[in-house]
């Protein structure tokens, strides 16, 4: 189809009159010819340069943005992470006096006199006001401690969750 326009419009003789006059002129003026062709390719060559420039140019003010917003997002994550030390240390200090209320609270201390041993029959150690079928079981204020140290880094924990969720910066699946 655009051969056919080509052919319609006369262009095929209007490029051979042109290439015709080029080469009569280059035959003339070789050295003039020769110097437009330079000049033409330096113009073309800058051209290029110019491009390339705004190119890095370009480049590095993305750079400059991406180490922006990089150096912006460390320092919300140290900030967050601070939050989140205090959250969990907070929640270790009330977990633990927590902890001690209860073992305070539920500890059974038998007075031993030294010369006393215990009766035949009334179990060793437990007082006298307990019952007969009551089940006493014992934990040590250790254990006790530890076990109130593994719920408080289990609060953090979901606290911690929680928080990321909130920020958007994690979704909560089921």
């Amino acid at each position: 189809m655009a051969w056919i326009v080509a052919q319609f419009l006369g262009v095929g003789r209007w490029l051979r009159w042109l290439g015709g006059i080029i080469a009569r002129v280059a035959m003339r003026y070789p050295w003039q010819c020769a110097l437009v062709v330079a000049l033409l390719a330096a113009g073309w060559e800058h051209h290029g340069k110019v491009i390339a420039e705004g190119q890095r140019d370009a480049l590095k003010a993305q750079i400059a943005q991406m180490q922006a917003a990089t150096k912006a997002a460390e320092q919300r994550s140290v900030a967050r992470a601070k939050e989140n030390t205090d959250v969990h240390t907070t929640v270790q200090h009330e977990s633990r006096d927590a902890t001690q209320r209860y073992v305070d609270a539920h500890t059974i201390r038998v007075p031993v006199a030294p010369s006393s041993a215990a009766p035949e029959g009334s179990g060793a150690g437990l007082p006298a006001f307990t019952a007969p079928d009551t089940i006493v079981v014992t934990l040590s204020s250790d254990d006790a401690l530890a076990c109130g140290d593994d719920y408080s880094y289990a609060l953090s924990a979901y606290l911690w969750a929680k928080s990321k969720v909130d920020a958007g910066d994690a979704v909560y699946e089921k």
